[in-house]
């Protein structure tokens, strides 16, 4: 088993920190062009967070998405929150 050192623990945080940035940078035109199946895009840093960090951290930025995706789509200017998820589920 490798063991974990500052460095390799410091780079999987700063990974994980631009995979954050980059989905909360792309999620407006992604929901411009693809509407509300953007919000199955917020899998992408719940699944980069498990697999860098483990379990915990992937549960952990999981209950974050929920508030900060509720943001987001404020932020656009997106339909209903409800009607979001219902679409995104449907079109999945």
């Amino acid at each position: 088993m490798p063991v974990r050192t500052a460095t390799n623990s410091r780079s999987r945080l700063v990974a994980l920190f631009a995979v954050v940035v980059a989905y909360l940078l792309l999620f407006g035109p992604i929901e411009h062009a693809w509407g509300s199946v953007a919000l199955a895009t917020s899998a992408v840093p719940i699944i980069v967070a498990g697999l860098l960090l483990g379990l915990r951290a992937g549960i952990g930025v999981a209950l974050l998405s929920v508030p900060v995706n509720a943001a987001l789509f404020h932020l656009v200017e997106a339909a209903d929150w409800g009607m979001a998820i219902e679409q995104a589920a449907v079109r999945a």
